[in-house]
This record gives structure tokens, sequence and C-alpha cells, in this order.
């Protein structure tokens, strides 16, 4: 993962929403409540959420398998029940906390995640409602809110995976643009023709992503004979194409496919390659 969306860019994010919740929690203290509502328990539920916030930004996500986010999630679902029950609160007054759970998720995690997380969350949004007996529609406010958040964090998965595709791509170009630039300099410095054949197998293996490489010349006579290779399972001087084998060579160039002879046929590209069908 790039810098961009390391897990440490991740992990204090999560802080920082667990943060966020705690201080709204706090704030939203002094403004009027339902009744029966327990100030003093949210306040220190509050706090709580502060310091699990502090918590998770100091552990070493860098160092941390990735797995590793989706063990706070019960956690932050459990304070959110907590919360609920013993603050005596309702369904969608403390629903939208919900929603910051998923965030998380969706950044953090790919497509399909929330959705596997959200019975869970149904289980830890309805329970306290139920033991609190409060009326029907602040139970089934849980069929709207629930959906909602899975809708959020399915659409942040999305956007990430694109997002982390995006980079891979560039990732790559810039390691490919990096090995032309390095190539070319040794390229400049090489007066052998083997060295340079042997240097020129090396990268396009390496920016072809191939297991092996080699390098044919084509002399006065026409024939192709081997210059150098790399990781060629045999020596790459030894190679001596006649021309009757060119046209193998020259439809592999048209179609843009690897062409050889039968694996019993060793008396065309194949024999002389030591590549079998």
């Amino acid at each position: 993962m790039s810098d961009s969306l390391s897990w440490k860019v991740i992990g204090r994010f999560v802080a920082f929403l667990f943060i966020f919740a705690g201080m709204a929690i706090i704030a939203h203290l002094p403004f009027p409540k339902p009744p029966g509502m327990d100030r003093q328990f949210l306040f220190l539920l509050g706090l709580v959420t502060i310091a699990a916030g502090v918590v998770v930004w100091l552990l070493p996500w860098e160092r941390m398998p990735s797995y590793s986010l989706l063990a706070i999630v019960p956690f932050a679902l459990a304070l959110m029940s907590v919360g609920s029950y013993y603050g005596e609160v309702g369904g969608f007054y403390y629903g939208i906390h919900y929603v910051l759970v998923f965030i998380a998720v969706g950044v953090a995690y790919p497509k399909g995640t929330s959705l596997l997380i959200s019975p869970l969350a149904v289980v830890s949004y309805s329970v306290p409602l139920l033991l609190q007996d409060l009326p029907p529609w602040d139970v089934w406010s849980a069929g709207w809110v629930i959906p909602v958040c899975v809708l959020v964090g399915e659409s942040l998965s999305w956007v990430s995976g694109q997002l982390r595709f995006a980079q891979a791509v560039e990732g790559r170009r810039v390691t490919d643009m990096s090995m032309l630039v390095d190539a070319t300099v040794a390229l400049a410095e090489q007066d052998d023709p083997h060295a340079v054949a042997d240097l020129a197998s090396r990268c396009a293996v390496q920016l072809l992503h191939g297991d092996a490489a080699v390098v044919l010349l084509v002399e006065r006579s026409g024939d192709l004979v081997g210059s150098g290779g790399f990781h060629w399972p045999m020596i790459a001087e030894s190679l001596h194409i006649a021309p009757g084998t060119r046209q193998v060579i020259d439809a592999a160039m048209a179609n843009g496919r690897v062409a050889t002879e039968a694996a019993d046929d060793k008396s065309g590209l194949a024999g002389e390659l030591g590549v079998g069908a």
C-alpha cells in the first residue's frame, strides 16, 4: 500500500474518528436532551472514547497485520451499545455514530467488508433499545440506520479500492521509468556487444515481468544468432537459427504471441531455442 493509504495513515484516521466522536458526545451535553438521559455517564463515555482514540493513534500500525483494524470494530460497537443502554439514549440519536465505524471500515477494507459486519452492527444497535423497552419505532430504526451505514462503507470501499489500484499502477510506472533510466546509463557505459545484449535481456525481463529473455541478432546471411540472455536455460551464444524458421518469428511478431512448433518437432524454432509447445 502506498504512503497515502498506508496502515499508519488509516490507523490515525480511525483514531481521529474516535476522538471526534468523544468530543462530539461531550460538546452536545449542554444542549436539550430527551428525558432520562444520563449526562454524567455520557460525559464519562466521551472521555473513554477520546482516550481510546489516543491509544489507537499511538499503536504501531505500520508493523501490525492488516486485519488489526477489524478487531477494533467490536470494541467501537460495544462502546455505542453501552452508551445507548446506560446513558438511556434512543435510536436515531446515537445511530449517527455507527456511520463513523463504517467510514473507517470502508476506507481500510475492500468491498463486501461493510456488508459482512452489518449483522454485528444490527445486534449492537438493537439490543440496547430492546432492553430499554423503547417504542417500536426506535428499535426498528435499525432497518434504516444500518443499511445507510453499509451504503456509506461500501461506497468508500469502492473509491479507496480505485485509488489503491491507481496508486499501484503509478508506482509500477515510476519503477519502470527508473529502470529505463538506469538501463540507459548502463548501456551507455558498455563497449562489449555481448554485455549490451545481456543487459537488454535483463531489462526486458524486469520491465515486461517475464521469466527469461534472449537477444537474437540477424547476421548478413539472414541467420539469427544468440548474443546474450538473462535467466535463459541455455547459453545464448549457442543459438543459431537458420532463415528457414524465420516465418515462425514473423508470426509471433504479427500476433504478439510466442510461437513454437509442436513439442515433438525439434527441427524448427522450438528445437533451436530448447522450448516445448
